[in-house]
């Protein structure tokens, strides 16, 4: 292997300092437009959400085009924020407690969120599962512990489901995909099929927006999203995004690519 020079070591030191301060530097023309980001969500028009969403490989939002992101505006995003709370906001963590596979497999017929973007339905036998990840979130900092480890996730019994929104790596975790026990189903958005099959040997299904599945009785159907894929540098809307709604007779139950870290960590029966 090729040593660094000292003259490209000095420019790659150069790029990623003024990323850095880029990515601290507060910048208020930037900050969010909630009124703009409504109307522009008021006047989207809805006959676009069956329009074609793939052109030359690459996938897209056919109602309101996403801008690009840079790798200035992701470090921008991960250092703009602290992290930390007040003594205040402490109070309005949810709490938490363990979930175990004894339990799981012994009950039917509820959910519960596990942390991050990751919930848990079981629903008449077949557990459910979205973008799980049971450890550290890549680039971002958990806030509440998973409450689902990856010994507990790898006794679950009977079927098993595994539903991913999108291919980002605080939803796609790979070592939480080789966590779940052989058998395992995979659900992933169309272009997404061989990382997962790279990583494990397992079932693995892609969905188009508006398919739909029957997984033992369940509808299982895969909705257009507001979002976006990446997971290198060169894989950019390489494969689509999406919502699912578990229809399970009783419940719906939507799930969708946006994680957000509210709520209670409680199980709820239906």
């Amino acid at each position: 292997m090729r040593p660094i020079s000292r003259k490209t070591f000095i420019k790659a030191g150069i790029v990623m300092t003024a990323a850095l301060i880029f990515g601290t530097k507060e910048n208020s023309e930037n900050q969010f437009d909630e009124k703009g980001w409504t109307e522009s969500v008021n006047s989207a028009d809805r006959s676009l959400f069956y329009a074609p969403h793939v052109k030359d490989g690459i996938y897209f939002n056919p109602w309101m085009p996403m801008e690009s992101k840079s790798i200035l505006s992701l470090l921008k995003w991960k250092f703009k924020d602290s992290g930390t709370y007040t003594v205040e906001e402490e109070k309005f963590l949810p709490d938490m407690k363990m979930l175990s596979a004894d339990y799981i497999n012994s009950h039917d017929n509820f959910f519960t969120w596990i942390g991050h973007a990751t919930v848990l339905v079981k629903a008449s036998g077949t557990v459910f599962i979205t973008d799980p990840v049971f450890g550290d979130i890549p680039l971002r900092e958990r806030r509440v512990p998973s409450a689902l480890s990856y010994d507990e996730a790898s006794k679950l019994k009977g079927n098993v489901v595994v539903l991913l929104t999108h291919n980002h790596y605080d939803h796609l975790d790979k070592k939480s995909i080789m966590a779940f026990p052989e058998g395992t189903e995979f659900i992933v958005p169309i272009g997404l099929k061989q990382t997962i099959a790279d990583m494990i040997s397992s079932d693995v299904k892609e969905m188009d927006w508006w398919d739909v599945l029957n997984i033992s009785g369940i509808k299982v159907s895969f909705l257009p999203s507001q979002h976006w894929s990446k997971r290198t540098l060169l894989d950019t809307n390489r494969s689509l995004w999406g919502s699912y709604i578990i229809d399970t007779g009783k419940k719906r139950i939507l799930v969708r690519p946006k994680s957000k870290s509210a709520g209670c960590l409680r199980t709820h029966h239906f």
